[in-house]
């Protein structure tokens, strides 16, 4: 997010002319699965683009361009396509292309497919790019376009190496210093492979010097393309300015994209369209670069193939989420995350199907930089019940179309007992589900919601909230008190002088003792 700095001319034509979406996120933040997204509107787990090696699972038929060439549109690629799209191979469903091969040394001389023949072009890529966009612009022959049309226009840049356009060298982008994600000294609650990353400070000012540079021409090749829409008379036209992922400045020790952090998974995303989408506003709704396709066909007023459910959904006037899904695929470390205004929580597994191995979680309202992870700090006591987090993530990680949006607009799993909001100690929030909920040595506060939970406290006089489902609720040895609901609860005391109310059955292990003072409402 840092890098738009370096992009007044974008900000100025997608920003003040249009909206700013600043919670947005790239669902798998990785290159290849990153444009799969974009282009079929869907989460990876459902279109197949899991990994940068995975070009060839993407069902082409599902993809924005394919419904608007169907629908009657002139559509074009100009840049960067697939990771791994054999250089010969025409892309699917562009009627005009101008395929970048990136080279891993330098972006000057870079080969092309150009509609269908490679040559190899003498110019920086990014500038390449720009001509053969305006070109298309142009290419009606002036003045308003007689048949609707689609570009996605896709430069190499920020990625490495990090070439700078001449006319940009030495152009000066400022200072930056850091967050306290990058000078973060205790990693002991993070992952294993994050805790082995050592990425510095001054390794984070390396990458910011290069992507920022090469982003300038960027910021050319935008003005460029808007310049030349006036100029053809062809204003009313709705454009994006997203980018594939985040990037990692070394926080937490690590400088590159595909993680779960907030560094890694936000992304710059700005939206025009003169008298459509208000100009100079800023949006915190959570959106995602699975809104991108259907928001086009929406405005292209294109029936979205039912073959194919998006799980995003049209910005054009959409309710605002309450969470966010994202994925990873990267090496032996798959992920997945749930991302709420207030949490962040984070599985790693074994395997693709193997279960989980590492959790995270973060209260982003006093820790934005992630700096830690409750269920890692080696401190029990400030540890949210795993069951309804798992669960919730569970569900989503399967979700397909508008089931995706349901299990999104739903409120995320409450960090604090209904009914006890305001009572201090730790809180423990069970699921719909059957839980089994055991408490800690200090106060805890337990809340079963749908299920036949069992809730079992041994701390300093404990509170338990039985849910809707027939519940067990065990006191531990402090003046508890322990209350059912609806269903069919069983409570039982221990030694200390403990409060039942609501339940259907008490057992008082305290009276089997011959103790005395324990009281039922």
């Amino acid at each position: 997010m840092d890098t738009m700095q370096v992009l007044p001319k974008t900000q100025e034509w997608l920003g003040q002319g249009g909206t700013t979406y600043t919670n947005a996120f790239a669902t798998t933040p990785v290159c290849c699965p990153a444009r799969a997204a974009i282009m079929t509107g869907r989460f990876n787990h459902n279109n197949g683009v899991k990994t940068n090696t995975d070009a060839h699972m993407l069902v082409q038929e599902s993809t924005v361009q394919a419904q608007l060439q169907e629908a009657g549109y002139r559509t074009a690629l100009v840049g960067k396509y697939l990771n791994g799209w054999p250089v010969e191979a025409d892309p699917p469903y562009f009627d005009r292309w101008h395929l970048l091969i990136p080279q891993p040394d330098s972006y000057f001389g870079n080969p092309f497919n150009n509609n269908g023949t490679l040559e190899e072009e003498v110019g920086y890529s990014t500038d390449v790019i720009r001509n053969y966009a305006v070109d298309f612009i142009e290419s009606d022959g002036g003045g308003l376009d007689p048949q609707p049309w689609f570009m996605m226009v896709t430069p190499f840049a920020p990625h490495h190496p990090w070439e700078t356009a001449p006319r940009h060298v030495d152009t000066d982008i400022g200072t930056w210093p850091g967050n306290p994600a990058v000078f973060e000294k205790d990693q002991s609650d993070k992952p294993r492979y994050v805790r082995k990353s050592k990425r510095d400070y001054a390794r984070a000012l390396e990458i910011r010097d290069g992507q920022l540079h090469s982003l300038m021409a960027v910021d050319d090749l935008v003005d460029e393309l808007f310049r030349t829409l006036e100029a053809e008379g062809e204003e009313n036209t709705l454009a994006f300015f997203i980018s594939d992922n985040g990037f990692m400045w070394s926080e937490h020790g690590l400088a590159a994209k595909s993680h779960p952090y907030t560094e890694s998974i936000r992304v710059p995303l700005l939206a025009r369209w003169p008298s459509q989408i208000p100009a100079g506003r800023t949006d915190e709704s959570f959106v995602a670069n699975v809104d991108l396709a259907p928001t086009i066909l929406d405005a292209a007023e294109v029936e979205q193939d039912p073959s194919y459910p998006m799980d995003g959904r049209s910005l054009l006037g959409a309710d605002d989420r309450l969470k966010m899904l994202t994925e990873g695929w990267t090496g032996t470390r798959p992920w997945a995350s749930i991302r709420t205004r207030s949490y962040q929580y984070i599985e790693y597994y074994r395997n693709l199907g193997g279960g989980v191995r590492f959790r995270e979680y973060y209260d982003l309202a006093t820790d934005p930089y992630q700096l830690t992870n409750y269920f890692g700090d080696k401190n029990p006591r400030n540890d949210p019940y795993p069951g309804p987090l798992s669960d919730e993530l569970a569900d989503a990680r399967i979700c397909v179309g508008s089931d995706c949006a349901l299990l999104l607009d739903r409120p995320g799993v409450a960090s604090r007992c209904d009914g006890a909001a305001n009572s201090g100690g730790h809180h423990l929030v069970g699921s719909a589900l059957a839980d089994r909920v055991r408490g800690t040595d200090v106060r805890d506060i337990a809340c079963g919601l749908e299920g036949d939970d069992v809730l079992r406290l041994g701390g300093e006089s404990d509170l338990l909230l039985g849910g809707g489902g027939s519940d067990v609720l065990w006191g531990g040895p402090g003046n508890d008190r322990i209350v059912g609901h609806s269903g069919d609860d069983v409570c039982v005391g221990g030694p200390g002088k403990d409060r039942f109310r609501g339940c259907e059955r008490v057992r008082d292990r305290d009276r089997d003792r011959g103790g005395r003072g324990d009281k039922r409402d």
